[in-house]
C-alpha cells in the first residue's frame, strides 16, 4: 500500500513541499510568500491531510484466540520479521539492526512456548506446562488463557521471576504484523536477562541500558519491514508540524507532538500495510509503539550530541520518570 507521505515532504529548511513532480513554496497560489503566509498554508495542509482522530471502537471485551493460536499467531510475526533480516550485515548498519539479529539467534536456540495450569498451588503460583518438546534454555512463552486470573495487564511483559525467565503474553486477537512487532521489543529484554546483561533487579543505568537495546530493536525492526521507510517519515513529519507552528528548531508543544504522533500512525500503518487493529490492545500497543519510537527519533534530530545511544537512553529517562518504573539511582 502506497504511503500518502509519498506525495507530499518537507526539505531541509522545512520551507518547500512537493506535490508529486516538483519543489513549490509553501504559499497558498504557489508563489513566494512571507513566511506567515508559509506558516498558515502549512497548518491548513495539515488540518486538511490529518484531522483530529476519532477513537476507534473494538467488540467490548476485546477478541481472545486460544493459547494454541497464539503460538502461531506470534511465531508468523516474528518469522516474518526476520525474514526481512538480509543475509549478511552491512558495513553501516544501525546497532539495533545488530541487536535484532541476536535475536534471531536467541529465538533459535533458547525459546519454548507454555501456558498457565488452571490451578494454583497454596502460594498463588499458577503451574506452567508447555505447549512443545524441548529443552528449556533461554526463555519461556507463556500464554495466560482466556479467562484465566493471570490474563490482566500489559499484552506482553517479561515478569521479574527469580526461578524462571519468562514473557507473559495475554491472548488479545493481533494483527500477524504487529504480533512481530511487539514481540521484538519484549524478546530483547528476556535475551538481556537470559544472559545477564541485565540482571534482577536491575540498577537504574542498566534498566535504561535495557530499554534503549529493546526499542532501539523494535524500531529497527519496524524500518525493515518498511523498506527503511519508517524513520524517513518520522523526520518528515517532524519538520512539518514544526514548521507549521513556526518553531522549526525548538521542537513542539504538546499538543502539537500529540497531533504528530497521531499522523504518524496513519503514515507508519500505511506504509507497513496491515489490516486495521484486531483489538484495543494492539490499538493501544501501536500507538504505544509510534509515541515513544517517534520521539526517539525526532530527539535524534534535535540533539547536538552524535551519541544517538545516550540520546535515546535519555529521553527514555525523562518519559519514565513520572511513572515509577525506575529503579532509584
Amino acid at each position: 500500500m502506497e504511503s500518502p507521505w509519498t506525495r507530499m515532504a518537507v526539505s531541509e529548511d522545512g520551507r518547500l513541499w512537493w506535490d508529486g513532480s516538483s519543489w513549490r513554496e509553501l504559499s497558498q497560489d504557489g508563489t513566494l510568500g512571507s513566511l506567515g503566509t508559509a506558516w498558515r498554508s502549512l497548518t491548513e495542509v495539515i488540518q486538511e491531510k490529518y484531522p483530529e482522530k476519532q477513537a476507534e471502537r473494538f467488540p467490548d471485551p476485546d477478541p481472545m484466540l486460544s493459547p494454541q493460536e497464539i503460538r502461531t499467531l506470534y511465531n508468523a510475526g516474528l518469522d516474518w520479521v526476520i525474514s526481512k533480516l538480509p543475509s549478511r550485515p552491512n558495513v553501516d548498519e544501525d546497532v539495533g539492526m545488530k541487536w535484532l539479529r541476536d535475536l534471531a539467534t536467541f529465538r533459535q536456540h533458547g525459546l519454548l512456548w507454555a501456558v498457565y495450569g488452571a490451578e494454583a498451588d497454596t502460594n498463588g503460583n499458577y503451574g506452567i506446562l508447555t505447549l512443545e518438546s524441548g529443552i528449556y534454555n533461554g526463555g519461556l512463552l507463556v500464554v495466560a488463557p482466556p479467562g484465566h486470573p493471570l490474563a490482566k495487564g500489559p499484552t506482553l511483559q517479561v515478569l521479574p521471576r527469580s526461578d524462571l525467565n519468562m514473557l507473559q503474553i495475554l491472548p488479545f486477537a493481533m494483527t500477524r504484523e504487529w504480533a512481530g512487532i511487539a514481540l521484538i521489543h519484549e524478546l530483547e529484554h528476556l535475551e538481556n536477562f537470559a544472559t545477564g546483561q541485565e540482571p534482577r533487579p536491575p540498577s537504574r543505568s542498566q534498566y535504561l541500558d535495557g530499554e534503549v537495546r529493546a526499542f532501539s530493536a523494535e524500531i529497527a525492526a519496524f524500518q525493515l519491514v518498511t523498506g527503511s521507510r519508517f524513520i524517513p517519515t518520522v523526520v518528515g513529519l517532524y519538520r512539518l508540524f514544526s514548521s507549521a507552528a513556526g518553531n522549526p528548531t525548538e521542537g513542539l508543544s504538546q499538543t502539537q507532538g500529540g497531533h504528530m504522533m497521531q499522523a504518524l500512525a496513519l503514515e507508519a500503518d500505511a506504509l507497513l500495510g496491515c489490516p486495521p487493529p484486531q483489538s484495543s490492545a494492539e490499538a493501544a500497543t501501536r500507538l504505544g509503539f509510534y509515541f515513544v519510537a517517534g520521539s526517539l527519533v525526532t530527539a535524534g534530530v534535535q540533539a547536538s550530541n552524535p551519541d544517538i545511544i545516550e540520546v535515546r537512553r535519555k529521553v527514555i529517562e525523562v518519559y519514565y520518570q513520572p511513572t515509577g518504573q525506575l529503579p532509584s539511582p
